[in-house]
C-alpha cells in the first residue's frame, strides 16, 4: 500500500511534516520581525532627534549599523551555517534581537545618566545587535526553506521572502495606528517587533532533529532563474530603495513621512512582488 508520504514524492510535491512547516512558518516571522522592526525605527527617528537632540548626521550613523551589519552577517554566516546548524543560528538570531530591545529600551535611563553621548552609543549598539539578528536569520532561512521544500524550493523561497516586504507594511500600519492614539511612546512602537520574535522562538522550542541547511552556493545554483524572478527583484529593489529613501533618510532631513505616505508609496511594489511570488 502506498504512503502518503510516497505518493507525494510520485506527484512531485514535498512530504512536509509538521515540523518542518513549524520551521518555515518561524522562518517567515523572523522576517515579519525584521521587517517590522526596520519600519518602526525608521519611524521614530524624530523622537530621537527630539528627545536627546540627535544631529542629522549622527541619526543618520545610528541607522547606518543597520544596513551594515546586516550584510556583513549575512556574509560571513553564509559560508558556515551549514556546518553550524540551523537551530543554533536561530537561537543566536533570537538572543540578538532580543538584546537588541532590551538595549535601545535603555536609552532613556541612560540619557538621564550620561546624557547625549551615552545614549548615542545605546542606540547605535542596539541598531547593530538588531542588524546582527537579522542577517544571523536571513542567513540559513533561505537554505533551510530550499532543504525544507527540495522539490519546490524556487516557489517556497519566494514566499518566504514575502515576509520581509510583509514586515514593512505591517509596520507602516501600526504606524498609522499609534498616529491615530497619539502621544503612544517610541518604546512601545518599537516593542512591537518582539510579537513576530516572540513567535518564532516559541516556534523553535523542542525542534529536535532540524535539518541542517544545505550549503548556500549549492541552494541557488540548483534554483531556477525565470523572467519572472527577474522582474521580481527588479519591484522589490526599487522598492527598497524608494523606501530607504522616503522612511529613512527624509524624516532625518526634517520632512517626515507619514505612515499613510509610505503606504500608498509600497503597496503597489509589495503586491506586485507578492503575486509573482506565489
Amino acid at each position: 500500500m502506498t504512503s502518503h508520504a510516497d505518493a507525494q514524492a510520485t506527484s512531485g510535491k514535498d512530504a512536509v511534516s509538521s515540523n518542518d512547516w513549524s520551521l518555515f512558518i518561524a522562518s517567515f516571522m523572523a522576517l515579519i520581525a525584521a521587517g517590522i522592526g526596520f519600519s518602526v525605527r525608521g519611524a521614530i527617528l524624530g523622537n530621537w532627534a527630539q528627545q536627546y537632540g540627535f544631529t542629522q548626521s549622527e541619526l543618520g550613523t545610528i541607522t547606518g549599523g543597520g544596513l551594515a551589519g546586516f550584510g556583513v552577517t549575512i556574509i560571513v554566516l553564509s559560508f558556515v551555517a551549514d556546518k553550524i546548524g540551523y537551530g543554533p543560528l536561530m537561537v543566536l538570531g533570537f538572543l540578538f534581537h532580543l538584546s537588541s530591545a532590551l538595549v535601545t529600551f535603555l536609552a532613556t535611563p541612560i540619557f538621564d545618566q550620561y546624557g547625549k553621548d551615552g545614549t548615542y552609543w545605546c542606540l547605535n549598539i542596539s541598531t547593530w545587535l538588531f542588524a546582527l539578528g537579522n542577517g544571523t536569520c536571513e542567513a540559513v532561512i533561505n537554505p533551510l526553506t530550499a532543504t525544507l521544500f527540495p522539490k519546490n524550493k524556487t516557489h517556497w523561497l519566494n514566499i518566504l521572502h514575502a515576509g520581509w516586504p510583509g514586515g514593512l507594511i505591517l509596520g507602516a500600519l501600526l504606524g498609522l495606528v499609534f498616529e491615530g492614539i497619539g502621544g503612544v511612546r517610541w518604546e512601545i512602537q518599537l516593542a512591537t517587533f518582539l510579537v513576530p520574535t516572540i513567535i518564532y522562538g516559541a516556534l523553535m522550542l523542542g525542534k529536535k532533529n532540524s535539518p541542517n541547511p544545505k550549503p548556500v552556493f549549492r541552494v541557488w545554483k540548483s534554483a531556477r532563474c525565470s523572467h519572472n524572478l527577474l522582474l521580481l527583484s527588479f519591484c522589490s529593489s526599487s522598492s527598497c530603495m524608494h523606501w530607504l529613501a522616503m522612511w529613512n533618510w527624509v524624516p532625518i532631513a526634517g520632512s517626515p513621512i507619514s505612515p499613510a505616505a509610505f503606504l500608498r508609496a509600497k503597496a503597489p511594489g509589495f503586491g506586485c512582488s507578492f503575486g509573482l511570488r506565489a
